[in-house]
């Protein structure tokens, strides 16, 4: 795991690379999520940004930094050199632009025909100014759209995972037995690892033990005994500080849902662009596709599979009371409770 992390960071290091491109190389190199599952590009971002991997740990519970007593995998320099990279793409991507203010699903949805993601702007004739989605390849050029037709294309696409009555006593279910299995599953990974842990230590001991005190192995067999059980050492204490101690608070990761899912659509409508994509991006983590007169998706988690497959009619139900969100509360709470679906795609 080790080397493959390694391989993270030097791919970021050089800005050459997009995070989607990383992370499917990664996967498919055989890195894995601390519950087994392929890692996302939030994932990625996290581990990007996690200061552990370069030696050092924060403490949550007294508000500093120290230097951990294990080897780092990455040097402090490479670190820094993605920070700067990742820092670097945040100011290339502008949400200030007005261009992009008035298209939030420009580069968001492909052209079907040739899988190009699609562009926007505005065109002026007979007098006005028109708002198009195109298809910018010239050898395809297969979709050049008004902007309202596609955009309530997508507006009926999310009315399908409202959730509704025909859906929510099987969506609850489904919730919570996730919630029991991950929890489960969370205490066995933890103990197996602490076992590990301490097993590994043990080991050190006896190593530097048969080193000091009884004389019985050679300086060059320490040295690499030690080497090798260090890094396993340190992989298995990065892997338990990844892996979550807290139980998720299920009847607030359900209320939260009822009240998004409830009303998805109207949620998309009110939010500004830069909140509206992560939107789109946690609910349709694969992209959407567009032939010209339908939007197109491979729904891979099964909770909006229910919600697609149990949904109905247009949605008249209003802002439940006390759920009236701002643009801020609103990125917060998708980004921390709707992105729990996200992470554990094939989980939840």
């Amino acid at each position: 795991k080790a080397h493959l992390i390694r391989i993270a960071f030097q791919l970021a290091s050089t800005g050459e690379h997009s995070k989607s491109a990383i992370v499917r190389k990664l996967n498919v190199m055989g890195l894995r999520s601390s519950r087994g599952n392929h890692i996302s590009i939030q994932s990625l971002d996290n581990m990007l940004k996690n200061k552990i991997y370069k030696g050092i740990m924060h403490s949550k519970k007294y508000n500093v930094e120290i230097m951990g007593d294990f080897y780092p995998i990455i040097s402090e320099p490479l670190f820094d050199k993605v920070q700067n990279v990742l820092l670097s793409n945040i100011k290339k991507y502008d949400y200030s632009n007005n261009d992009h203010e008035d298209f939030p699903l420009k580069r968001f949805i492909r052209c079907k025909k040739c899988g190009k993601p699609l562009t926007a702007s505005w065109s002026r004739g007979n007098g006005g100014r028109y708002a198009y989605y195109r298809c910018y390849n010239k050898e395809c050029r297969a979709i050049n759209t008004p902007k309202e037709i596609l955009e309530t294309a997508f507006i009926k696409l999310l009315n399908k995972y409202r959730l509704n009555d025909n859906n929510k006593k099987q969506f609850t279910s489904m919730i919570i037995d996730k919630w029991k299995e991950s929890n489960v599953n969370t205490d066995i990974v933890r103990k197996a690892l602490k076992r590990k842990i301490d097993g590994l230590r043990v080991k050190r001991d006896k190593l530097d033990s048969a080193f000091l005190y009884e004389e019985s192995i050679d300086s060059d067999t320490y040295q690499r005994q030690k080497k090798h059980l260090n890094e396993e050492l340190h992989d298995a204490e990065l892997e338990l500080s990844q892996t979550p101690e807290k139980e998720l608070d299920v009847e607030e990761l359900i209320s939260f849902a009822f009240n998004v899912l409830s009303n998805i659509q109207s949620l998309w409508m009110r939010l500004e662009v830069k909140h509206q994509i992560t939107l789109q991006n946690l609910l349709f983590p694969d992209g959407l596709n567009f032939d010209g007169k339908a939007i197109g998706t491979t729904v891979s988690n099964p909770v909006f599979s229910v919600l697609a497959e149990n949904g109905a009619g247009d949605s008249n139900v209003g802002w439940k009371m006390g759920f009236e969100p701002t643009a801020s509360w609103a990125t917060t709470r998708c980004s921390n409770q709707l992105s729990y679906s996200h992470r554990s795609r094939g989980k939840l």
